[in-house]
């Protein structure tokens, strides 16, 4: 009762990543973020433009929301974990200026990507969703202590499950080289 309920659009800017096209892709440069990234692929294309707007720069920590993809997989909320930063491609949101702990805001996130997915238009499979239509979707507020606590308690509790998957990807690497190995 004593959260606070407030639309997206009152906590963050959406900015919408660039619409790179092949002749700015090159072997070497800047990399480009595209979806297939922010589900773990290490294969990036690549830019040396130059007249890039530094806003659109992914670095560590930065909160992304793809608004066009799968169910389940690439559509929703990403934390970018990795050293490398890159420029991001379209129908990734950038989320900028918000006014919550970064971590605790991931969590509302991801709680809230479900519900956009029900919401969201698309054919079998693929959805997508514009920008006020994510920026109308409520979400409840815990006061900061309260914030503080559940993310520390979901920290904990996947904890494992994000060990686990760290091994389960390393035994698929050892799998993939064994079987080129093999042929």
């Amino acid at each position: 009762q004593h959260w606070e309920v407030r639309k997206l659009k009152h906590l963050t800017r959406f900015v919408n990543g660039l619409p790179f096209k092949p002749v700015d892709w090159r072997d070497e440069g800047i990399p480009i973020i595209r979806i297939q990234n922010l589900n773990g692929s290490d294969v990036f294309n690549y830019t040396n433009r130059t007249d890039l707007p530094e806003a659109l720069l992914i670095r560590s920590g930065d909160l992304m929301f793809a608004w066009s993809g799968n169910r389940g997989t690439s559509f929703g909320s990403f934390e970018w974990n990795r050293d490398v930063a890159g420029y991001l491609n379209q129908h990734i949101f950038k989320l900028v200026g918000y006014a919550l702990p970064r971590r605790y805001f991931y969590y509302i996130l991801r709680a809230v990507t479900r519900h956009v997915e029900e919401q969201a238009g698309g054919i079998i499979g693929l959805v997508h969703v514009t920008k006020p239509e994510l920026g109308s979707v409520q979400v409840p507020l815990a006061p900061p202590a309260e914030a503080e606590a559940i993310t520390r308690s979901i920290d904990t509790a996947t904890m494992g499950i994000d060990r686990a998957v760290s091994g389960l990807g390393r035994e698929i690497d050892l799998l993939r080289e064994y079987r080129t190995r093999l042929v």
